[in-house]
């Protein structure tokens, strides 16, 4: 480890704990961790120290984003994301990696992404490719009859478990979805991710199989009321999304202290996107069905204290005027 000590003197911090910034702030890196945070009146820089001068500059905390997919495609056409080659793609997701760690996300969850996010998090540790920590879940797993969004249903299986790289991750049965859970942690994955849609023992094997190994499962609900029930009551860590909640699933996420990820930014990115014609016109529909029931939906669960981790911040001020803390 390196010992050497970095000085960072001059800017305005933000310490993320809810307190006002800091003026003419010093913050002291040692190696690799944060020694001392302060005031040049109340920090003493040691001697022989890098100083880098911030001043008219903000320092704040690294960024987590808590549901991205490190993939590499560059149109919202699904049938496009199996036709370019699994290469192309790869390199695209490693450029991504540097792009969000140079927005100031310095750890970020990838919740669906085989092999690219295993693969990325790899690269990025053995210090091949500059990015952020990932956590990533491997593929997210789901059922045959139910590939997510319905234009995949026209291309045959086969291409989406070898290509689709966002929803290859097939499973039908019990013992099919406890086998795929083993799988992924074979190949690293730090958490488990599965859909709604499959029955209340198929997602139960899931969960448990995760909590077993000591993993946290998450649970894709963005679909109807009866499967964010059926998937609620498997007790996973999150839910994803979380586009149906009504007053009974948001009551059984706060007994089981279930965290919720509501993602709103990529259905508001995605109606912005939609003028531009590069939008499959199923998956638009879909969207835009959606996305009104998904911001009542987490106003509701935020409004009742559900648990909430999201990049999306601003929705704090606008929806707790008492600044009610974000977990």
């Amino acid at each position: 480890m390196n010992d050497s000590y970095l000085i960072l003197e001059g800017g305005e911090l933000v310490d993320g704990n809810g307190g006002p910034p800091i003026s003419n702030a010093v913050l002291v890196i040692k190696g690799d961790r944060i020694e001392a945070v302060g005031t040049s009146e109340t920090i003493k820089i040691p001697k022989g120290a890098e100083i880098i001068d911030t001043s008219r500059k903000t320092i704040i905390p690294g960024l987590i984003d808590a549901h991205l997919h490190l993939i590499g495609i560059r149109d919202l056409n699904p049938r496009n994301w199996i036709a370019e080659p699994s290469e192309l793609k790869a390199m695209r997701a490693t450029m991504d990696t540097w792009k969000v760690i140079d927005c100031g996300f310095t750890t970020v969850r990838d919740c669906g992404n085989y092999p690219n996010g295993v693969l990325l998090k790899k690269a990025v540790a053995e210090g091949s490719i500059i990015g952020p920590r990932i956590l990533s879940c491997g593929v997210g797993i789901y059922p045959t009859h139910w590939a997510h969004m319905d234009v995949l249903r026209s291309v045959p299986v086969d291409w989406i478990k070898e290509r689709a790289i966002f929803f290859n991750g097939l499973a039908d049965g019990v013992e099919e979805c406890r086998k795929m859970v083993r799988e992924q942690l074979r190949e690293g994955a730090d958490f488990i991710k599965t859909f709604d849609m499959f029955t209340a023992e198929e997602i139960k094997a899931v969960v448990d199989e995760a909590h077993h190994a000591g993993v946290k499962a998450a649970v894709h609900v963005a679909h109807d009321l009866e499967s964010a029930k059926r998937a609620l009551k498997a007790q996973p860590d999150t839910i994803e999304h979380g586009s149906c909640l009504d007053d009974e699933a948001i009551e059984m996420m706060l007994k089981q202290g279930t965290y919720l990820i509501p993602t709103l930014a990529i259905d508001e990115a995605w109606e912005r996107r939609a003028s531009k014609k590069d939008m499959d016109e199923a998956m638009l529909i879909r969207i835009q069905s959606r996305y009104k029931l998904h911001r009542e939906a987490f106003e509701k669960a935020w409004k009742a204290g559900v648990k909430i981790w999201d990049r999306l911040r601003q929705y704090k001020r606008s929806l707790t005027p008492d600044g009610g803390k974000c977990a």
